[in-house]
This record gives C-alpha cells, sequence and structure tokens, in this order.
C-alpha cells in the first residue's frame, strides 16, 4: 500500500505480477498462480489527484501428454487513493488473468480458470469533503482461459471471470461519481471425440455515486465463449457467455444520473454431436432517468442436434420506470444424423435506441417481456 500525502507527490501502489509454466508427461499436473496489486493512499489536498490501485496479473500454462492437467490463475487490483478536502480520487488497478491448459493424450481431463477483479477489487476512490471533485475510475479487467486436448475420450471445462472495478463516489462535498470500469472475458476450447463446457463472465464496473453534478456511468462488458468438438465422435460443445454493464451511479444532490454500461455476449458452438450455445448481455440500467446501455447477444450452433439461445436483459431493479425487461431468441438444431448451423440473436435498450440489427442465417422465434411500476 503507498503512502498518504498531503499537497505532496504521490506515493505508487504496488503491482504483482506472478507467472509459472509446466509441461511434460505426469499423471496428474496442476499449475496454479495468484497475484493481487497493492492498494493507493489517499490525498489531502486542494488539488490534483489521488494515486492509482497497483496493477495485478497472473499467468498460468500447462501442457500434459500423459494425464490430467489443471491451471487456475487469480488477479486482484488495488484499490484507488481517496481524496479529500478538494482532491478527486485516484483510479483503480488493472487486473488480469491468463490461465492456458493443453492434453494429447487419451482419456484425459483438462481444465482452465482464469479470474481477474472482484466484487471490492479495483474500485476507484472514493471523495470526501469534495471541492467539484471527481471520484476515480474503477480499474478495468481482463481474462483469457484455454483449453485443448486433441486425445480420444478427453473433455475440456474452461471458465473465464472478469470483474471491474466500480467508481468512487463522492461521500461529502460536491463532485461526479468515478466511471465503472471495462471488464473482457474470453473463453475456448477444443476436445476430440468427448465433450467440451465454456463459460466466460465479464462483469462492468457501476458507476459512483455523485453530489450536485453527475453520478458516474456505467462500465461495458464484453463476454465471448467459443467451443469446437473437432474429432469424429459425437462431441458435444456446451457453453455459456454472459455480460453485465455495469449500473449507472445516482446524484444525491440534484445532479445528473449516469448511464447504463454497454454488454456484448458472443457464444459459439460447433462439434460432430449436440450443440447448445447460450448467450446473455445484461445491460446496465441508467440512474435517475438516464439511458441504459444497450445489449447486443448473439449465439452460433453448428452439430446434430442441440439449441441455441440469445437474450438482452435488464437486472430486476425497483424504483425505476421500467423494472425488468428481455429480449429473447431460441434456435433449434436439426435432429441427430443431419449437421446444421442455427443462430440466434437478441437485442436491448431501455431510453436509448438499440443497435441496429443484422443479419442472421435463421433467427427461429423472439419476444419480449416487459414489466413496469404501476402508475399512479
Amino acid at each position: 500500500r503507498s503512502g498518504e500525502v498531503r499537497n505532496g507527490l504521490n506515493g505508487a501502489a504496488g503491482d504483482a505480477f506472478s507467472s509459472l509454466s509446466k509441461s511434460g508427461a505426469f499423471s496428474s499436473l496442476i499449475v496454479r498462480t495468484e497475484a493481487l496489486g497493492g492498494h493507493a493512499g489517499q490525498r489531502e489536498s486542494a488539488g490534483g489527484k489521488a494515486s492509482e490501485g497497483g496493477r495485478g496479473e497472473a499467468i498460468s500454462s500447462a501442457t500434459n501428454s500423459s494425464g490430467d492437467v489443471e491451471t487456475r490463475a487469480i488477479s486482484s487490483a488495488g484499490v484507488g487513493g481517496f481524496g479529500r478536502i478538494g482532491a478527486d480520487g485516484g483510479d483503480g488497478g488493472y487486473a488480469t488473468a491468463t490461465a492456458t491448459a493443453s492434453s494429447t493424450g487419451d482419456f484425459n481431463r483438462v481444465e482452465a480458470d482464469a479470474r481477474a477483479g472482484g466484487f471490492s477489487a479495483g474500485r476507484g476512490g472514493i471523495v470526501i469533503n469534495g471541492i467539484n471533485s471527481v471520484g476515480g475510475r474503477g480499474g478495468n479487467a481482463d481474462v483469457i482461459a484455454s483449453g485443448t486436448t486433441s486425445g480420444n475420450n478427453s473433455s475440456a471445462n474452461v471458465s473465464g471471470t472478469a470483474w471491474a472495478g466500480s467508481g468512487g463516489y463522492v461521500s461529502s462535498g460536491t463532485g461526479t461519481g468515478g466511471q465503472g470500469g471495462d471488464a473482457t472475458a474470453m473463453a475456448t476450447g477444443e476436445t476430440g471425440t468427448s465433450g467440451v463446457s465454456l463459460r466466460a463472465d465479464a462483469i462492468g464496473g457501476d458507476g459512483g455515486g455523485g453530489r450536485g453534478f453527475n453520478g458516474g456511468d456505467g462500465g461495458r462488458a464484453s463476454a465471448n465463449a467459443s467451443g469446437s468438438g473437432s474429432g469424429s465422435g459425437l462431441a458435444s460443445v456446451t457453453l455459456n457467455a454472459i455480460a453485465r454493464g455495469g449500473k449507472g451511479g445516482q446524484d444525491f444532490a440534484g445532479g445528473t444520473g449516469g448511464r447504463g454500461g454497454d454488454a456484448t455476449a458472443v457464444a459459439t458452438a460447433s462439434g460432430g454431436g449436440t450443440a447448445r450455445p447460450w448467450a446473455t448481455a445484461n445491460f446496465g440500467l441508467g440512474a435517475q432517468g438516464s439511458p441504459s446501455g444497450t445489449g447486443i447477444a448473439r449465439a452460433s450452433g453448428t452439430g446434430t442436434g442441440g439449441s441455441v439461445t440469445a437474450e438482452a436483459v435488464t437486472p430486476t431493479q425497483t424504483g425505476e420506470i421500467v423494472n425488468f425487461m428481455r429480449a429473447k431468441a431460441t434456435g433449434s438444431l436439426t435432429p441427430i444424423g443431419v449437421r446444421y448451423t442455427s443462430v440466434a440473436e437478441a437485442r436491448g435498450s431501455v431510453g436509448a435506441a438499440a443497435p441496429e440489427d443484422r443479419k442472421s442465417t435463421r433467427l427461429n422465434s423472439s419476444h419480449t417481456d416487459i414489466s413496469r411500476m404501476p402508475s399512479s
């Protein structure tokens, strides 16, 4: 953790880096890394900006030709420093994690798990006794998780979760809430004759609350899951891509609420057997009547059976004009025996125009459910 400062130069929060790679022939191989960035100290000054939180980066990589293989990479970024008596809050740190696992043997299990950020990690610095100050921006979070197996009867299980930091809020005085950080999650997997299961989860940071000016905008979220069964067998591919845009921050002293964060989710599955991709884009709601983010969800599946699902949805929330909304599209693949491709896409927003639709090869069905507050 960096030290506190008055009117002078900020101290720097410590960065953390952890990396480990191993390959060979083992009955079982496990590689795990963890990196935790340091928090920033506060700045007490009539001007300037507090220091940013420390960066966290974790990398795990493993290849095993004779047995199971598992990798896990976990990173967390530091919180931005508090700003006092006029200083702005410091930005949250950046968190990134990469986990890669592969196997070339038969009857093996491959697992890869990458996680970056968290509920309170990478948060923007708070403003105390602000004078037209600005809360710190939430730190970004990025993950890449990949699992590959080319052997017979070997399976892959891959998960990537990125959770960006929330923007710093204005606790007292006047000022603008910090913007939420952006999150990106990517999960990929490939298997031979057995199954592959993937999940990519990206969570944008919420905007910070303001006082007398504006709440911060919610952060963007992008999730991409892509899996394939490349062997001659009936490999099944099941995957989820979930993106959650951050909520806009409220202003607690007559100002304007922040805009919700955009969410984009893409799920692509291809195999000789069943394909079940599911993409969900939870776009963030704006605060106090400000526009929401936009949600785009796209699911594409190729196989001899299964289904595709895409939905753009708001989180359930009370006290706003729209409590809940969902736009959902589904598609089905033909019965076992004929390989076919189906695509579903859903888009949505509240208080802002949804992005223009693009052509898709097949859109089987779509419906929208809206729940509104009762009028008084």
